[in-house]
């Protein structure tokens, strides 16, 4: 029975949720398995939504030492990181910026980039995983690495991509698209540092 998640980010999707199970209860449960990240996807949400979804699950995750990333949500860090220092609490931003979006902060402010204690973003060609780590990025999430559902029809771009991304560069790189327990192994052969799962966290 797989037991080990630490080599996996778990990437959130409250529409996945099982009927019954709200979404502090899956955090919880996904936290009991111990997971290298989780990124709070949620990206149809409002910004003052997403930040009062976050402000929902803090207090679950920071009893843990599971890092809670951002996804693309810029402002809403901001807000986050301004409250945390009004309460005196530490204020370490991480987040997740989609690759367009960390091009355009790079010109428009990049102290936020600088500042942040942690960086990623999604690639999807060996240029922009080169261009995202001059960009200040500390880990890449590459893919989609196999078939996946989430985009039907397209095809996997292997696990020869997702080396040639490791090699070329410094920061952690994991695997997405159609990743799941079983292909961590030949994932971590590749070098890579893990894997992200979407419907494997949300639905254990």
């Amino acid at each position: 029975m797989f037991t080990n998640y630490s080599k996996l980010i778990a990437i959130t999707n409250r529409h996945l949720l099982a009927e019954g199970v709200t979404f502090e209860e899956q955090i919880q449960r996904i936290l009991d398995l111990r997971p290298d990240a989780i990124i709070l996807r949620e990206k149809d949400l409002s910004a003052e939504e997403y930040k009062n979804l976050y402000e929902r699950i803090f207090p679950i995750v920071s009893k843990t030492s599971t890092p809670l990333i951002l996804h693309g949500f810029v402002d809403a860090a901001r807000a986050i990181q301004k409250k945390a220092r009004a309460e005196g609490r530490p204020a370490p931003v991480r987040i997740h910026l989609p690759f367009p979006m960390l091009e355009e902060l790079a010109k428009k402010d990049p102290d936020f980039i600088a500042d942040a204690a942690l960086v990623g973003t999604s690639v999807h060609s060996l240029e922009e995983a080169v261009r995202a780590e001059e960009l200040g990025c500390n880990y890449l999430v590459a893919g989609n690495i196999y078939e996946t559902d989430c985009k039907p029809g397209l095809p996997g771009k292997g696990l020869e991509f997702l080396r040639e991304i490791v090699l070329a560069v410094d920061a952690d790189v994991y695997a997405i698209g159609g990743v799941t327990r079983e292909r961590l192994p030949e994932i971590l052969s590749t070098g890579a540092t893990g894997g992200c799962m979407m419907s494997g966290f949300m639905k254990a």
